[in-house]
C-alpha cells in the first residue's frame, strides 16, 4: 500500500464567518472584507456567486483601496482562501475570477471616458482580454486554482506528489499577486489620453497646404499605407489577407496560404526577437507615446497592446466624435497626424539625442505646448526629423544625402538647407531652433 500523507479534514466554516475574521485580525480592512464576504454567504443562504458579487463591490468603498491593482489582488487573495478551506470548487475559483475583471474593468471602473467612448462589445472583449491575460497575470492564477482543485481532491495516488501540491500552489498564488501588484508596464487611463488629445481639438484643427505637405513627408518616411489602410494597425484580418493573396499569386499557386501565413509568423517573430523591424505605423506609435506610463522596454507586452488597442481607441474616438456631431470629423485621419506631431519623440545626431516631442526639435523651451506648430517649420526640417524617429540620422552626411530624399508628389527639398542642418545636428544645444 502507497503511504498517503497525513492531511487535515477539510474545514467547515460556522456561518459566522470565524474562520477569516478571527485568523485577519491584524490586518484590519482585509479581515472587513473576510468578515463581509462570509456575512453575505449567510444572508443570501449560501448563494457564493451573489455574496462574491456583493463582496466585489464592498470593497469599493474602502478609501484607503484605491488602486484597481489592489482590488484585483485582494479578490485572488480572497479566491485562492475560499478555494483551499474547501468552500468552492475548481469551476466556481474561474467563475470568481472572471466575475472580478468583469466587474472592475468593465463595469465599476473609474476610468469615465473608456466607458463612454468604447461600447461596442468586440472592443469591450478585447479590452478584458488584454487586462485580464497581460496586466492582471490570469493565466498564473488559474494555475493556482487548478493546484488547489488538486490538493482538495486528492486525485494523485503518489503521496510524494501530493506533499508538494500545496506548497506549489501557494508558490504560484504569491507570484500572481506579486505580479499584479509590481506590474512593470503601465498606461494611463482613457480619461488621461482623452485630456491629452483635446489640448489640439480636432474642430480647431487646420488641414490647409503647409500641413498636407509636413502630412505627406511623414507618411512617406514612416507608413505609406496610412491614408488606404481601413485600420490603424497592420494587425488585422484584411491587412494579413491582402498580403497573403498577394504572395499567393506571386507564387503562381505552388504554395498553399497556410503555408505563406507561416512563414509571415515566423518572420514576424524573427523581427521582433532581433528588432529588425518594429511593425508599428501611425496610429500604434501615437497610442503608446499617448498612453505608456512606464515600462516601454517591455517590448512584447507593448506591442501586444498595439495590437489590441490602436483599432479600439481610434475607431472607438472616431464613433464618439461622430455621435456629438463634431465639427471638422472628416479630417480625423489628418487631424491624428497633427497629434503625432505634438506628441511622439523623435532622435537626432550621432548620439541619438531623444526629443520628447516632434517639435520640440524646433522649439527648445519643451513647454506644455509648443510655441512652434508644424506649419511654422520647413520641409527640410520636418524631413530630417522624420529620419530620427527610426534612428537614421546617424547614417546621413552631405556625401549621401542625395540618396536619401525621397520624392513626393507635390512636396520639394532644399538641398542645400539639409545639407546645413545636417552639418550641425551633432552640435550642443543652443537656445531657439535646432532645426528650422
Amino acid at each position: 500500500m502507497t503511504a498517503r500523507p497525513i492531511r487535515r479534514n477539510a474545514q467547515t466554516p460556522d456561518r459566522n464567518g470565524k474562520i477569516f475574521y478571527t485568523s485577519t485580525t491584524s490586518l484590519s480592512h482585509i479581515s472587513k472584507v473576510f468578515a463581509e464576504q462570509a456575512a453575505y454567504v449567510d444572508i443570501f443562504n449560501n448563494n457564493m456567486i451573489v455574496a462574491f458579487i456583493l463582496f466585489l463591490t464592498s470593497i469599493l468603498s474602502y478609501s484607503e483601496i484605491k488602486l484597481q491593482e489592489q482590488r484585483i489582488a485582494i479578490a485572488y487573495i480572497v479566491i485562492f482562501v475560499l478555494q483551499a478551506a474547501g468552500m468552492i470548487s475548481f469551476k466556481v475559483a474561474i467563475v470568481f475570477i472572471l466575475l472580478t475583471f468583469v466587474i472592475y474593468i468593465e463595469i465599476l471602473t473609474d476610468d469615465k471616458m473608456k466607458l463612454k467612448i468604447v461600447t461596442n462589445i468586440w472592443y469591450k472583449t478585447l479590452d478584458l482580454i488584454y487586462q485580464t491575460v497581460f496586466m492582471y497575470h490570469l493565466i498564473p492564477a488559474v494555475f493556482t486554482v487548478g493546484l488547489l482543485e488538486l490538493y482538495n481532491t486528492n486525485n494523485f495516488d503518489n503521496g510524494f506528489i501530493n506533499l508538494f501540491i500545496l506548497p506549489a500552489a501557494l508558490v504560484f498564488g504569491v507570484y500572481t499577486i506579486n505580479r499584479v501588484l509590481s506590474e512593470e508596464i503601465e498606461f494611463i487611463t482613457f480619461n488621461e489620453i482623452y485630456s491629452k488629445i483635446m489640448e489640439y481639438p480636432i474642430n480647431k484643427f487646420v488641414c490647409n497646404e503647409k500641413f498636407c505637405q509636413a502630412s505627406s513627408i511623414l507618411v512617406a518616411i514612416e507608413d505609406k499605407n496610412f491614408y488606404q489602410r481601413k485600420g490603424y494597425t497592420v494587425f488585422s484580418f484584411r491587412s494579413t489577407k491582402n498580403i497573403v493573396d498577394r504572395k499567393f499569386k506571386e507564387e503562381g499557386g505552388s504554395v498553399s496560404r497556410i503555408k505563406i501565413f507561416a512563414g509571415m509568423v515566423k518572420m514576424f517573430l524573427y523581427n521582433m526577437r532581433t528588432q529588425r523591424r518594429g511593425y508599428s505605423t501611425i496610429g500604434s506609435q501615437l497610442l503608446r507615446s499617448l498612453a505608456i506610463e512606464t515600462g516601454y522596454d517591455s517590448k512584447w507586452k507593448r506591442k501586444f497592446f498595439e495590437a489590441f488597442y490602436t483599432n479600439l481607441f481610434f475607431k472607438s474616438l472616431y464613433n464618439y466624435l461622430s455621435r456629438h456631431k463634431v465639427a471638422n470629423r472628416q479630417n480625423y485621419r489628418q487631424w491624428l497626424i497633427y497629434l503625432y506631431f505634438h506628441y511622439v519623440n523623435t532622435f537626432l545626431g550621432d548620439e541619438d539625442i531623444r526629443f520628447s516631442k516632434f517639435l520640440n526639435v524646433f522649439d527648445m523651451q519643451y513647454s506644455k505646448k509648443n510655441t512652434i506648430d508644424i506649419y511654422d517649420v520647413s520641409n527640410e526640417g520636418i524631413l530630417l526629423a522624420c529620419w530620427g524617429l527610426s534612428k537614421k540620422t546617424k547614417y546621413i552626411t552631405k556625401n549621401n544625402l542625395s540618396g536619401w530624399i525621397p520624392d513626393i508628389p507635390g512636396v520639394k527639398f532644399e538641398y542645400n538647407l539639409l545639407s546645413e542642418m545636417i552639418e550641425h545636428l551633432n552640435e550642443p544645444f543652443y537656445d531657439g531652433q535646432y532645426l528650422k
